[in-house]
């Protein structure tokens, strides 16, 4: 898919998988309680106007940096303890919606404020599946990374590792081949980037094997 310079890769560069369960991605961390209803507030991991929380139904709410293979039904998500550290829940989303610079959301059976603290600091994942459709030459990052870098002489150069945004543009991580090799960095920019085919998992670049 050609490229132009105004391409976008939207943020979403956190993926989480476990047995049983299908591709998770983390796109958002409760960070407090809101209102006495059992409402939670989230900070988002990508723009809040492109959130795929918009579309999502079913969330994965899981401790920090940790997921449980444990799916929880609806009764038992209602009755969480503050405790219950170790397990990843799998939430019904009754609403959601924008607010101020995050998000809210109320899950199924959660009705007061403690339940809703009882999560403070759980990570928010959704399926994959779930994101939505994107416009012609706009990217999740989560997509990117893992890909193949070739330059146009077809050597093999690396592989995506992650992304970063200094503001100006998103910058491709690169990792070489070799283990002592060190990385190194291109500007997701159309006057690097020539091609991305996210379904063979490979990205065309113009950059000489002589610049690394």
């Amino acid at each position: 898919m050609p490229l132009n310079p105004g391409t976008q890769a939207l943020r979403l560069d956190r993926g989480l998988a476990a047995p049983g369960l299908d591709p998770w991605i983390s796109v958002a961390r409760v960070i407090d309680a809101w209102g006495l209803a059992g409402w939670v507030k989230l900070d988002l991991y990508g723009d809040r106007q492109s959130s795929v929380l918009r579309k999502a139904k079913r969330w994965l709410v899981s401790p920090p940096q940790r997921l449980a293979t444990i799916r929880a039904s609806s009764d038992q998500s209602s009755a969480l303890p503050s405790a219950c550290v170790e397990v990843a829940v799998e939430v019904a989303v009754v609403a959601s919606r924008p607010h101020s610079s995050g998000w809210l959301a109320q899950f199924e059976g959660f009705d007061d404020r403690n339940q809703a603290l009882a999560l403070k600091g759980f990570e928010v994942a959704v399926r994959r599946e779930d994101f939505p459709r994107l416009p012609k030459g706009e990217y999740y990052w989560v997509d990117l990374i893992g890909c193949r870098v070739l330059n146009r002489a077809d050597e093999l150069l690396g592989e995506v590792v992650a992304m970063d945004d200094h503001g100006a543009h998103p910058i491709l991580h690169v990792k070489q081949n070799q283990d002592a090799a060190p990385d190194f960095f291109i500007p997701f920019v159309g006057q690097y980037v020539d091609q991305v085919d996210v379904n063979e998992r490979c990205i065309q670049v113009d950059w000489s094997s002589e610049w690394l």
